[in-house]
């Protein structure tokens, strides 16, 4: 079985309702312009806050221009956050009660 595979980048356009969206500028960045229902999260603040990023799906991270938010997808990615929500992993990190297979 082949690993759903999600890119790196995607263009603004892309359909709001296929993906959660991390924004992880300062909050005095947020305050001139924010995008409704993401979830924010500091860039510092990513490692102590993983709970906040949800399974299951696609997450976009998003900052201003990219390069804090290129770090950030390379961390959480390098530190076993299935971006992805693969099944397989969800026993292991969200219900033990389920079936590995």
């Amino acid at each position: 079985m082949q690993e759903k595979s999600y890119p790196l980048e995607v263009d603004v356009e892309f359909p709001a309702n296929e993906f959660a969206l991390l924004d992880v500028r300062k909050p005095a960045e947020l305050s001139i312009c924010n995008i409704e229902g993401s979830i924010e999260v500091n860039m510092n603040e990513i490692p102590s806050h993983l709970d906040k990023i949800p399974g299951g799906g696609m997450v976009l991270v998003l900052c201003h221009h990219g390069s804090k938010s290129a770090a950030v997808t390379s961390f959480v990615r390098q530190n076993g956050f299935d971006m992805a929500g693969r099944i397989d992993a969800w026993p292991l990190k969200v219900n033990s009660q389920l079936a590995r297979y």
